[in-house]
């Protein structure tokens, strides 16, 4: 096989104008991957918090702190800005990321059902009256409904929408609270 000298030079100007193509493409392949990262391990939201939680998890391997706790019959947990909350009939608890008890309260409700939304989380009496909103440090507000509760839900904000039977004409009566809990 014959090269012509012309050709070999041609042949290397065209690879060497490849190279910023393709390192272009590596770092936008790098920064896709990333941010499929941050959402899989951040339910779905791209955000520097879950960016920090990332890279915090690649610093090394951390053993995870055990801990017990009086759940009761029919507890739900809720994850509070990388700590646990403990919600049974017979009330509340709060433990931090190093499985240390953060806070707890005491209350009676037949039905226990957690809405988490961002770092605040609503317990709440599915059928009863008993409202409890809280985030890591205590409870923020508690709210006595008028009606049974159907649902509530916690937005992102600290907002909650309180959903319970209504009286008459109307089934059920909507609610909106601020993170103060003022309506």
């Amino acid at each position: 096989m014959t090269t012509v000298k012309g050709q070999t030079s041609k042949n290397r100007k065209r690879r060497g104008s490849r190279l910023p193509g393709i390192f272009l493409s590596v770092v936008l392949l790098a920064a896709v991957s990333v941010a499929a990262a941050v959402m899989i391990t951040n339910d779905g939201r791209l955000d520097k918090e879950g960016l920090m939680r990332l890279l915090e998890s690649l610093g090394g391997r951390q053993q995870a702190a055990a801990f017990s706790f009086d759940a009761g019959v029919g507890a739900v947990y809720a994850e509070v800005d990388g700590g646990l909350a403990v919600c049974s009939s017979a009330g509340l608890q709060v433990y931090n990321r190093d499985a240390a008890l953060v806070y707890e309260e005491a209350y009676e409700m037949a039905v226990p059902t957690v809405s988490v939304g961002g770092k605040t989380v609503c317990a709440y009496d599915l059928g009863g009256d008993l409202v409890k909103v809280f985030d890591k440090d205590g409870v923020l507000y508690t709210l006595k409904a008028e009606g049974k509760i159907i649902s509530a839900t916690m937005g992102d904000g600290g907002w909650l929408a309180l959903t319970t039977e209504g009286s008459g004409v109307y089934k059920s009566l909507v609610s909106v609270y601020d993170r103060s809990g003022q309506s």
